[in-house]
């Protein structure tokens, strides 16, 4: 569950100080590693080098571990740098280092499955009021460099504005606003973004009016969008 490593860090920003059955509960493949979830995510990452040499691995970084949550922000004062140097650090310590990327994320859900059950969840796409996107690219980009890592997004919902929410059909802006500005995401050191419904009755490509699948297309078939270095 990659909302664990949030949890986690949101119980101590020491992950050396955190127990975890690590050595005593898999001798043969972390039996140096100490029983903390520091010694957890350096297991992880340890294994999967061993048992899947050609995959790449990451951890995840939420962006409310620190229990202030730089993605839905609204105080213009709050340096989401920082916050995202105190999650880069955590999950360093968490075998991150190690890694081959990290993780980030948009939203579980659709913002107007979010909103029919009274949550704002948005992002202004006109960069004006916080939450926005550029709130977030800060973080990102703060926690890659920390790191020296890049980020790839998942989780992002595929809502778009001309649905009506109701089941299937609910509303968001990332899908636009992504395919619109891939030149902001590379800037943060994003290399990629998945997209997909994050429970029953939210937008999917089947039901979004055909508009993930034509952007897509489109984007592909204009070359995409170099890698900032």
């Amino acid at each position: 569950e990659p909302d664990f490593w949030g949890y986690v860090e949101q119980q101590s920003e020491d992950p050396t100080s955190l127990a975890a059955t690590v050595a005593t509960a898999n001798a043969t493949d972390c039996g140096s590693m100490p029983n903390t979830i520091a010694g957890m995510g350096r297991c992880m990452i340890a294994m999967a080098r061993k048992y899947a040499p050609r995959a790449v691995v990451a951890l995840h970084a939420s962006a409310w571990g620190t229990n202030m949550d730089a993605a839905s922000n609204t105080d213009p004062t709050l340096d989401v740098a920082a916050v995202a140097q105190k999650t880069a650090k955590f999950l360093a310590a968490c075998g991150e280092s190690s890694a081959d990327f990290v993780v980030v994320e948009t939203s579980d859900r659709d913002a107007g499955y979010y909103q029919a059950q009274g949550k704002s969840t948005w992002w202004d796409a006109a960069n004006v009021k916080l939450p926005d996107f550029h709130q977030d690219f800060a973080y990102v980009k703060a926690l890659t460099e920390a790191l020296n890592k890049p980020a790839l997004y998942w989780q992002t919902p595929l809502g778009n504005m001309s649905l009506n929410n109701t089941s299937g059909h609910y509303q968001d802006n990332r899908v636009d606003y992504f395919f619109a500005h891939m030149s902001e995401l590379a800037a943060a050191h994003a290399v990629g973004a998945a997209f997909g419904a994050g429970a029953g009755g939210c937008t999917t490509p089947d039901t979004d009016g055909g508009n993930f699948v034509t952007k897509a297309k489109a984007y592909y078939a204009a070359g995409g969008q170099s890698l900032c270095p």
